[in-house]
């Protein structure tokens, strides 16, 4: 293959991607198909002092679960099955992130 091919085969590919992630954004409240987590509420203002942040369990069990956010683990929570938690925290973050605890 000569050089002006690899080229072109190497921005095709590059352009594919780029189009790829672009029409197929993350969506930030969908969990992982392996976990029970889902982000439901947040960061939503709490008294103009605190934010707060709410998870659902979307599993047929009771899990334990938290939500970091800012890179601040906050503590755990029992939520039950089908259920929801909330937080408050003075962080503010558009990129919180659930975990199992």
């Amino acid at each position: 293959m000569n050089l002006s091919r690899k080229v072109l085969t190497g921005l095709a590919v590059a352009a594919t991607g780029l189009a790829m992630s672009v029409a197929a954004p993350g969506s930030p409240a969908q969990a992982d198909s392996g976990f029970c987590g889902v982000r439901d509420t947040g960061p939503a203002v709490n008294n103009n002092t605190s934010f707060y942040y709410v998870v659902r369990n979307k599993c047929a069990k009771k899990w334990s679960m938290r939500i970091v956010v800012q890179g601040h683990k906050l503590y755990c929570q029992s939520i039950p099955a089908k259920g929801y938690a909330a937080w408050t925290t003075i962080y503010f973050d558009y990129n919180w992130s659930i975990q199992a605890c």
